[in-house]
Parts: C-alpha cells; structure tokens; sequence
C-alpha cells in the first residue's frame, strides 16, 4: 500500500495539480516562463516545491477516490504510509522526493516526467582562422628587415623582399535558408497575428499528442490544437485561440479557477 499512496502522488503531480499533505504540507507545481531565442523556444522547467499550507488535492481523498474506501479506512491508510515515509524531520517519498527542512528536493525521476521536452543544445560557432592576418605581418616583418639590412650595412640599393603570395581565400558560398517545417498530419500553422493560450512546448510530436489527448480527456469541451511556429521544429500545444489578447487572459483565468492542471499556461501573440 505504501508504493500505491507513492505512486499515486507522483501520478497526481505529473497531470498537473498539487497534493496537500495533512500534518506535513503540500508539493506544489512551479513553472518557469518559455524564452523565445534566436535559435527557437526554449520551453518551460516544471519542478515541485513545498509549503507549509494545505493546498490543492488532499491525499486523504485522493487515496478514499483512489482505493474505493470510507473516510475511516482512508484515514488508517494514510497513518501507515506517512509513518513509514518520515525518517524523524525528514519525509521520504520514494519516486518522488524529500522533504526536509521545508524543503523539498524532487527525485530525476519526477523532473524527466515533468518535463518531457527537450531543446538542442545551441551549435557552437566554429572559430574562424587568422591564416591571412598572420601572412600579411610575416610580410611586413620582412620587408622592414630589409629595409633595416640596406640602412645600416650601406649597400647602394637595398634588397628587395619579395612578398609570399597571399594565401587563396575560397569563397564560401552562403548558407541556404532552412525550409519551411512540413505540415504534419494534426499539426497546425498559426495565423499572423493570433493569439494562443498555450499549455506547453514540445520538441517531439507524441509528447504534444500525448497531453492532448490527455487534456482532451478530462475537459473534451476545450479546442486543443497544435501548432508550429513558423520554421522552428518546436510544437506548442494550445488549449484554444482567441481574436485579442485581453479575451485570451479572461479565457486562461477561468481554467485556471478551475483546476491546477492550468496554472502555469501562457499567452503568446504570433506577430
């Protein structure tokens, strides 16, 4: 029963809604904002943190939903698994973490779960030679030297270096402009101008589909859509689209009263 209570935080938390912990406190989802670089998204990091306060599911009826039990039964559940996870100050949930010092510590496990997309890494700039520079100052050297050899050995006519032929610079034709990002079966362009409530940036496309259908799932009344951002490869999975900004955030705002699955959505603007 342990491992069922374990896993059934860690299931809670991966679909995006906090778990309140009675006597101990809750793990809370935390978002940090997506960038837009020059090298495309960077999506956002979701990580879990603790606070003292009771908020989102209570793991008491999470574990009565769960297991089909009463109130008593839940209760009797709960006892053993809390006193099998705390270790004095310390709660261990293994799968999911530590807390400790109000801290809480998230296990690889959760943060891969947590955070499924994934950006490459920025190519490093090759750096460029100084070939050229170098002859043009072996040049100069030279010549000064001769100059140097007629002054001070008086010779009627000084000696005439001849410059070493400049290296042949190829000409390095430029780069062709990346191709427009195909159109994908269930994938959509955005339209100039539009706006999109967005619930997360994906690198793989079954990541995308994955939460969509999950989303689709829990609230099929939404209009779930994917999209690519003109030729960057990164998918944003929105969860509608609305002619201004302002009826977007009034949107974003009900959901977000609605369930802790949307907390850490955002608005982007196709300009």
């Amino acid at each position: 029963m342990i491992t069922q209570v374990n896993n059934l935080i860690y299931n809670t938390l991966c679909k995006g809604s906090d778990v309140a912990i009675p006597t101990v406190g809750s793990l809370v989802l935390r978002r940090s904002a997506a960038i837009k670089s020059k090298e495309g998204f960077v999506p956002p990091q979701r990580t879990v943190s603790f606070t003292g306060e009771l908020r989102g599911l209570s793991l008491h009826n999470l574990i009565a939903t769960e297991a089909g039990v009463d109130a008593a039964r839940a209760d009797e559940i709960f006892a053993q698994w809390l006193d099998s996870v705390k270790q004095g100050e310390k709660v261990v949930i293994e799968g999911v973490g530590t807390i400790e010092n109000r801290t809480f510590t998230p296990s690889e496990q959760l943060l891969s779960a947590l955070n499924p997309m994934t950006t490459a890494a920025p190519t490093p700039k090759a750096k460029g030679g100084n070939g050229l520079l170098i002859a043009i100052i072996v040049v100069l050297l030279l010549a000064v030297a001769g100059l140097l050899l007629y002054i001070f050995l008086g010779k009627s006519e000084p000696e005439v270096v001849t410059p070493a032929p400049a290296p042949v610079v190829e000409a390095v034709e430029p780069a062709p402009e990346p191709e427009p990002v195909p159109v994908v079966d269930g994938v959509e362009r955005m339209t100039e101008g539009g706006n999109y409530i967005v619930w997360g940036v994906f690198a793989e496309l079954d990541n995308a589909k994955n939460y969509e259908r999950m989303l689709e799932r829990y609230y099929p009344e939404l209009d779930c859509k994917i999209y690519h951002h003109r030729n960057d490869t990164m998918y944003l999975l929105a969860v509608d689209s609305c002619p201004t900004r302002t009826a977007c955030l009034e949107r974003m705002w009900s959901l977000q009263e609605r369930d802790g699955l949307f907390d850490d959505m955002w608005i982007f603007t196709n300009k």
